[in-house]
């Protein structure tokens, strides 16, 4: 992973570098909720190659969605009491079990 910007309490965009050198790009933004002190968040994946990318990666078992709402799951659980439980999806040996 290579963080490409950060904006403090509002965005982070970064990609991840496959074996094969095509990069993923993500962007995670953060703005507040309709709720009093919350925070909305949106993440946002942009897989290489467009479209054709976003099949091939759907056919090798890593559909876009799912890895966002992976990543997303992670990110609540992460904040919320600092285990990651949800391994779906992750890069195996990224979070200790």
């Amino acid at each position: 992973m290579r963080l490409t910007e950060e904006r403090a309490n509002e965005l982070i965009r970064y990609e991840t570098v496959s074996p094969s050198g095509l990069s993923t790009c993500w962007e995670v933004s953060f703005r507040p909720a309709p709720e009093a002190g919350q925070t909305e968040v949106r993440e946002v994946m942009k897989a290489p190659l467009g479209s054709l990318g976003r099949v091939g990666l759907t056919l090798i078992g890593k559909p876009p969605a799912a890895e966002v709402r992976s990543n997303l799951r992670r990110l609540k659980e992460l904040l919320g009491d600092g285990r990651v439980r949800h391994l779906e999806h992750a890069v195996a040996g990224k979070f200790p079990a």
